[in-house]
């Protein structure tokens, strides 16, 4: 079954229902822009906010590599629990690591752009 667009005359209507404070007598441009402009919007905020949402994800896989890695080590060498509590005893320390550097390392970077250094133009004296 082959599905053929139907152009909708009433576009602006219906997107201007959609987006708030937008006149539908404008049209589909203006429409469009308005929507550009709040799509803008959610990819700057996603892009501020995408370093934080990894930390989870490795905290966790620090922690399991350090405890399947233990277990592994204990089983090789016969020293139960004791790899396998050192393994986890490094997986949290690599994972508050991680947790940190990613933390202190954008707050360090977003006070340089506030204050409007540049690092990347240094000059020679």
């Amino acid at each position: 079954m082959i599905v053929h667009p139907v152009k909708d005359t009433n576009l602006a209507e219906k997107r201007g229902r959609l987006i708030k404070n937008i006149d539908p007598g404008h049209g589909p441009w203006y429409v469009a822009c308005a929507a550009e402009e709040g799509v803008q919007k959610f990819s700057e905020s996603l892009r501020k906010v995408a370093p934080y949402l990894n930390i989870g994800g490795v905290f966790a896989g620090c922690l399991l590599i350090g405890v399947f890695l233990g277990h592994w080590l204990d089983g090789k060498w016969g020293t139960e629990p004791w790899m396998l509590l050192t393994g986890s005893l490094l997986g949290i320390v690599s994972g508050f690591y991680h947790f940190f550097k990613v933390v202190f390392g954008l707050q360090q970077g977003q006070q340089g752009q506030e204050r409007g250094d540049d690092e990347s133009t240094d000059t020679e004296d």
